[in-house]
């Protein structure tokens, strides 16, 4: 049995772009009505090219930035806007690991020191209870305990990124917001991490948000694929479904472009063509139209309404037809 853990309803962000005094600001639209649940222990990777609202929806997620319009629901209750102790039990509930370890730990203090600094500021607990806290972390993801006595110029890429895992159990979160977190990483490394992830995950009853642009990566790891474009949903549905049959030739595009995944198609592709669309000159239809190949005059023109077809939310249309 699984229990919902987030439900994310309409979310929209949108920012000002200045014009001058005399003119009435632009405002550029980077995130709009994104809706998705997630249940405890599941994993749902959010997919697209660079620049297509992940890392947007991410910022959304742990209360580092507030969404325009829209909710976000963790365990029923809504976490937009929050503030002083309620915000504090949001960023112990979801914790983040970034994409470059590197420039998320301090390099001028102690592993140990940066995780004991973490628990003095979100957790109530005395010297020896934050000392064993770090402990059972460094253990969770392989590192010896001794390792907290080193600074991040000591470890590999790897380790770094393990470190920045134990960062994230540490306050024992129920999600995990993780945007790419083994890009940087050596493809035999990534498979350790990934692995290290999933058995995380198992342990724990960990949820997490997968940003990932590898689809090798997502169709191991996830549950669920959100797949974005210029900030919208353009599908969502089950992993295998989502991989055994894309509905969205946005989805095919993106699975065909991948070497490891595209032999898993069943349905003809037409290669990416063009440019990603910015919020600002997609226009008010579809904001895929300018480079799908199966765009007519009323895809041009009027934005599709997302629709279900068997277990998969598409956003197209066209929709079963092609």
């Amino acid at each position: 049995m699984t229990a919902r853990l987030l439900t994310v309803t309409e979310l929209g962000k949108r920012y000002p772009i200045s014009r001058g005094l005399l003119r009435a600001p632009l405002w550029q639209t980077t995130l709009r009505d994104v809706s998705f649940t997630l249940e405890s222990g599941q994993t749902i990777a959010v997919v697209g090219e660079s620049g297509s609202g992940k890392s947007t929806l991410a910022r959304q997620l742990v209360g580092l930035e507030t969404p325009s319009v829209g909710d976000i629901l963790l365990n029923g209750s809504s976490i937009v806007g929050r503030q002083d102790d309620a915000l504090r039990q949001l960023r112990r509930d979801i914790r983040m690991v970034f994409q470059n370890p590197s420039a998320s730990l301090n390099p001028r203090v102690t592993v140990g020191a940066q995780l004991d600094q973490a628990l003095q500021h979100l957790a109530q607990l005395g010297p020896r209870q934050r000392q064993e806290r770090i402990h059972e972390a460094l253990a969770s993801v392989g590192l010896p305990a001794d390792h907290r006595h080193h600074y991040p110029h000591q470890f590999s890429g790897g380790q770094r990124q393990r470190v920045a895992i134990a960062r994230a159990i540490l306050l024992q979160p129920k999600l995990i917001i993780a945007d790419e977190p083994v890009s940087t990483l050596d493809a035999s490394v990534q498979a350790q991490i990934l692995n290290l992830l999933m058995d995380l995950q198992e342990a724990r009853n960990l949820s997490f948000v997968f940003i990932s642009h590898d689809l090798g990566v997502v169709k191991t790891i996830s549950d669920q694929v959100l797949v974005l474009y210029a900030g919208e949903v353009m599908e969502l549905g089950p992993t295998t479904a989502i991989f055994r049959h894309p509905q969205h030739p946005y989805t095919r595009a993106l699975i065909a472009s991948s070497p490891v995944v595209q032999r898993a198609l069943q349905v003809p592709v037409t290669p990416l063509r063009g440019e990603l669309a910015t919020s600002v000159d997609a226009g008010i239809g579809c904001p895929f139209a300018r480079r799908c190949p199966h765009a007519d005059e009323r895809c041009r023109r009027e934005r599709p309404t997302p629709r279900w077809l068997d277990q998969q939310l598409v956003s197209c249309h066209k929709t079963g037809a092609l």
